[in-house]
């Protein structure tokens, strides 16, 4: 199976949010209330990774990669400059905002790349810092995260739709180059 990581395109806005709300269903089932990951809606993600995409060539640290497998989209990753004021207080420019790879497709290294490829684009740009933030109870993704060197450094509590959650902040105040 050969898997190629690549920049995303207009035309993979569809695919990035079919993944993004299988992955929110097979993670977070349990995690977040039923009601809400039942109420993702195609359209809404499809048109909201569409914008994002379009509004790549404002924001030069912005970007969104996908893993494609035989031109099935299998995973993607997206960053940025940091969105989160705590985290950027606290030296964090940047920020991973998405990183999400289907269940058939995790632990065999893809995750890995995704990250290694957003973090080569953050440093590309100039960010060398960067943070980004976990649900509390996906002990998971908090795992892979502290393998690839992350530190976990403020919480927060988030409401999701009414769903009161903790989150985590990881930081890497030198992303692997």
């Amino acid at each position: 199976m050969t898997i190629n990581i690549r920049p995303a395109k207009a035309e993979d806005a569809d695919a990035i949010a079919t993944v993004h709300i299988t992955s929110w269903r097979e993670t977070y089932r349990g995690l977040l209330p039923d009601e809400l990951l039942d109420s993702l809606r195609q359209d809404d993600r499809a048109e909201l990774w569409s914008k994002i995409i379009a509004s790549n060539g404002h924001y030069p640290s912005n970007a969104q990669f996908v893993a494609d497998s035989a031109g099935e989209i299998v995973g993607f990753g997206s960053c940025g400059l940091g969105h989160s004021k705590e985290c950027v207080a606290a030296g964090y420019k940047g920020e991973i905002s998405t990183l999400y790879v289907l269940k058939p497709f995790q632990n065999c290294g893809l995750g890995s790349a995704i990250f290694h490829r957003i973090a080569k684009h953050l440093v590309g740009t100039g960010v060398d810092a960067a943070s980004l933030w976990v649900l509390g109870t996906n002990i998971h993704a908090r795992k892979f995260y502290e393998q690839h060197g992350g530190v976990a450094f403020k919480e927060r509590t988030d409401n999701h739709r009414g769903c009161s959650t903790t989150e985590i902040a990881y930081g890497w105040s030198h992303l692997p180059r």
